[in-house]
């Protein structure tokens, strides 16, 4: 794109017939085709001499033509493990009849109709579409549906349990089909404890985790809760890295482990869907040079602590576990907003890296398949600044513009990968 002249002469050469502008042009690509590498307007745009008119017309043809080239070619080249360049191509809108029941299906919603989910299974073929009885939109709704896609959850499931839950034709319905671990904080107390909320049961404390001083600095979170393996994680964050994890049984409130971590020793720590396994991602894989940071990432088995993988000594950082255990979702460089992701699928216990990403868009978003080996991943424009220039001074600010739709791909256990056709907002 920095050379245009050489751009034009190559779409006219060789590819002129092949490929054409298309009707519905994206703005951004336009603009990146009337803007040069400084962000300033070209020759194109400048109004041109009466005697240039016809000469003027016929270089404003050129670029339309080149920009649709241009628009062909970033498609194949965003992600160059995708075995079609198509998913960006919205297909036509289809009404694919109720979800099956039993089947895992992955949800997204196309802008064009915010009153229809739009069902995919692992294979990314559409399944179903369920209508809801009034439109709702994900980017300012809180909704997700279940892993499996059994149903949905709208609202927050935190403090106030606000949460109302949907079936998988999108009725309402009274309560989560699905059991699920629940954590709270006393605001007199300020005692943590965990919750679980069976299906038709009301919610039972399973445990006291702590009691702080007051709400200050540090706060838990749930890494994992795995009914089939009686097992929960939580993870305490102090400032912003990990300070403590703690190992509950969920049916007796047992303690089974607590580890601490010294101060700026960890970026992340990531739990497996079962409880099985955690991820120890180093500081310095985001903080260096650091040097009280852990020397590498790692994978840990929780039953006797154990370091069963080192993964590098500045990353891969671990994103997400599938849902079998046996992969793992990698970032190569920090997941940074504004910045292109790295993203990779790596067999943990034997290094190999299965599938990567390395090209212009940012991670928005995942979805591992339960107890399979597939990831969901959406893919962003990396959010930007605007207005230009803002943040230079004290009296320009600025505000950050997100991308609210997604190209979506399934990665694959195998390194394949599977584009589904469009731009969507998930629910994941």
């Amino acid at each position: 794109m920095a050379d245009l002249r050489t751009e034009i002469k190559d779409a006219f050469d060789k590819e002129q017939g092949a490929f054409p502008p298309p009707a519905a042009m994206r703005h951004e690509v336009i603009q990146s085709v009337l803007l040069d590498r400084h962000g300033n307007r070209t020759d194109v745009g400048r109004q041109p001499n009466l005697q240039w008119v016809g000469v003027a017309a016929a270089i404003l043809i050129t670029v339309a033509i080149v920009a649709g080239l241009m628009s062909v070619r970033l498609a194949q080249r965003q992600l160059p493990a995708r075995p079609s360049p198509a998913a960006s191509t919205p297909a036509p809108l289809v009404d694919y009849g109720p979800p099956p029941a039993g089947v895992q299906l992955i949800y997204v919603v196309d802008p064009r109709n915010y009153s229809w989910l739009q069902g995919y299974d692992w294979q990314g073929h559409p399944r179903g579409t369920v209508k809801l009885a009034q439109p709702i939109d994900p980017a300012t709704v809180v909704m997700r549906q279940q892993a499996d896609g059994s149903g949905f959850v709208l609202g927050y499931t935190g403090k106030g349990r606000t949460a109302s839950y949907l079936d998988r034709l999108g009725q309402p319905i009274a309560e989560n089909p699905q059991a699920e671990c629940n954590l709270a904080v006393d605001q007199q107390t300020f005692t943590w404890t965990l919750n679980i909320k069976l299906p038709g049961h009301a919610e039972q404390q399973v445990a006291v985790i702590a009691r702080d001083e007051g709400i200050g600095q540090t706060g838990i979170s749930l890494a994992a809760c795995s009914f089939s393996n009686d097992v929960a994680i939580l993870v305490r964050t102090t400032i912003s890295y990990p300070s403590e994890l703690w190992v509950i049984k969920l049916s007796d409130g047992t303690l089974l482990a607590h580890h601490t971590y010294a101060a700026n020793m960890l970026g992340s720590v990531v739990a497996s869907p079962d409880g099985a396994y955690v991820a120890e991602n180093s500081m310095a894989f985001t903080s260096s040079p650091n040097p009280m940071g852990a020397v590498v990432n790692q994978i840990r088995r929780v039953s006797d602590w154990s370091v069963v993988a080192i993964l590098g000594a500045t990353g891969p950082e671990v994103l997400a576990f599938s849902g079998d255990d046996s992969l793992v979702l990698t970032a190569n460089l920090p997941i940074t907003e504004g910045k292109p992701s790295h993203v990779g699928l790596m067999d943990w216990r034997s290094g190999r890296m299965l599938w990567h990403y390395d090209s212009p868009e940012q991670l928005g978003g995942l979805l591992a398949q339960p107890n399979g080996r597939d990831f969901a991943i959406a893919l962003m424009t990396p959010t930007r600044l605007e207005p230009s220039g803002c943040g230079q001074t004290v009296q320009t600010a600025c505000r950050a513009v997100e991308d609210t739709q997604r190209d979506v791909i399934i990665a694959h256990g195998n390194g394949s990968t599977t584009p589904i056709a469009g731009r969507f907002v998930t629910l994941w």
